[in-house]
């Protein structure tokens, strides 16, 4: 018997619920996989409290892992960016 393949999908923000284009295209990705039968781990970032019934929504297709950070691009970020030349994308993920 065949091992499952395992999937680690990253995500900008929490998918669920699906209520707009990026949402519905992170969250159909996660469930294909699942369909496929793959071992399927979403780790999201959001900058709120989920509720649970969109984390047990999720976990009908898998593992879910939010991690709470914002990913917003502010000025110090845009500034620190600049100044390490970093791009302002990569700069937000860090602390």
């Amino acid at each position: 018997m065949a091992d499952k393949i395992r999937i680690l999908q990253l995500a900008p923000r929490f998918p669920f619920p699906e209520d707009d284009g990026g949402k519905i295209g992170i969250a159909n990705i996660f469930k294909e996989f699942a369909r496929l039968g793959a071992e399927v781990t979403l780790f999201a970032y959001s900058d709120s409290d989920i509720p649970k019934s969109y984390i047990e929504m999720a976990r009908n297709y898998g593992r879910v892992i939010v991690h709470k950070h914002s990913t917003a691009n502010t000025p110090l970020r845009i500034i620190k960016s600049a100044l390490m030349n970093h791009s302002v994308y990569i700069e937000k993920h860090f602390p």
